[in-house]
């Protein structure tokens, strides 16, 4: 088992708040003649959302995945760190546990 996470998930998670905040970004950027435009046009096909609820709603995702990032990073004893020297990401994670094997079977407090 290892204790050494890729931060692909983490990148993942970034790319939702990202593309959160980007629909946010063109939502706060509807002129009042677009708002009711597209209000109206919602009316008629029966959906009662507002752009104020839209609105709402992103920024109410935006905050909760930002809130889970940080709770999932909360979790560790250590603060993840990011290596960004040379070998893919599976040899350096390969090149870690060997160093890992190697303390603990040395005896030495790690």
């Amino acid at each position: 088992m290892t204790h050494f996470l890729e931060v692909g998930s983490m990148r993942e998670e970034l790319g939702e708040i990202l593309e959160s905040a980007k629909r946010l970004r063109k939502l706060l950027s509807i002129t009042p003649d677009q708002r009711l435009r597209i209000e109206k046009d919602r009316i008629q096909q029966g959906d009662m959302t507002t752009i104020a609820d839209e609105i709402q709603a992103t920024l109410g995702e935006i905050l909760e995945q930002t809130e889970e990032m940080v709770n999932f990073l909360d979790r560790f004893e250590s603060s993840p760190v990011i290596y960004t020297g040379p070998g893919s990401t599976q040899e350096v994670m390969a090149l870690l546990q060997r160093l890992v094997a190697i303390g603990r079977d040395s005896g030495e407090k790690l």
